[in-house]
């Protein structure tokens, strides 16, 4: 799907089981549907790849002031803007939100629509190599806080666990590959992203991409999955994009991750 506003949609019709999506998502379909969705997998967080452009000459994020910023409406680009702002000594009100997919962000800077943008790549890859933007802001400067997870129903996941512990141990298999043979890899996943591998080079340089062994540093008590949530609510709720009372423990589900690390330890 071209965009996580859609993969969100068919998952709160129940068109799809597993959702690849990001902590935002995750709160708003609490916020907004029947359903309970839960993260039982981080798969990366953002440092550097998700990015704040500014078309030439704006150079930084106090520039923006007065200025119109393009984000996917209801999305994690809410949470980079706020939190870059926040830094800047800036909020919300010094600068004007224009809604728009992500998949046509390229087609309104390149006609000056908007003075800067949120996106990631392949988009940001494209726009930058263009040669009129600058990064303004990028995801290394909040780490940890830009994360995409891998979401399912309460119900589905407790009567599901050991399926989803299979998607894991075949996913973590997976960044495996890719890491001891790039060169096998990346051409696959480059031909299916529609960019170049150098690109695609490019842009892992801005991603942690986490395994199986990562993942007990997110779940738990302090871990960092709940801090983010955290600050991502509260950031939607300040923003009106959420009104339920959500309770930050309720979207998090350990199980999958828990199950597939005990097994690979007996199979081990």
């Amino acid at each position: 799907m071209s965009s996580y506003t859609y993969s969100r949609r068919a998952f709160e019709r129940g068109q799809i089981d597993v959702l690849a999506a990001t902590i935002i998502e995750k709160l708003i379909i609490t916020n907004n549907s029947f359903k309970s969705p839960q993260t039982f997998y981080v798969v990366d967080f953002s440092n550097g790849a998700d990015v704040i452009l500014g078309r030439k000459p704006i150079r930084s994020i106090q520039e923006l002031k007065g200025k119109r910023v393009g984000v996917e409406p209801a999305s994690l680009d809410l949470l980079t803007i706020n939190l870059a702002l926040k830094q800047n000594h800036l909020n919300l009100s010094d600068i004007t939100l224009v809604p728009m997919a992500q998949n046509g962000m390229e087609d309104n800077f390149d006609k000056s629509l908007v003075n800067a943008l949120c996106t990631y790549p392949p988009t940001s890859i494209r726009i930058l190599n263009k040669g009129n933007a600058n990064i303004l802001f990028n995801s290394s400067q909040i780490p940890g806080y830009i994360v995409d997870v891998l979401i399912s129903d309460k119900k589905f996941i407790n009567s599901r666990t050991e399926d989803l512990a299979k998607v894991i141990r075949c996913f973590d298999r997976a960044i495996q590959f890719t890491k001891e043979h790039p060169d096998e890899a990346l051409p696959v996943i480059a031909e299916h992203e529609q960019v170049s591998v150098k690109d695609l080079r490019e842009s892992y340089l801005g991603i942690s991409v986490e395994g199986l062994k990562d993942q007990v540093q997110y779940f738990g008590e302090q871990g960092q999955l709940l801090k983010a949530t955290g600050v991502a609510l509260d950031i939607l709720m300040k923003t009106g994009v959420i009104q339920k009372n959500i309770n930050v423990k309720d979207v998090i589900n350990p199980g999958p991750a828990n199950f597939s690390t005990s097994s690979q330890r007996k199979h081990d």
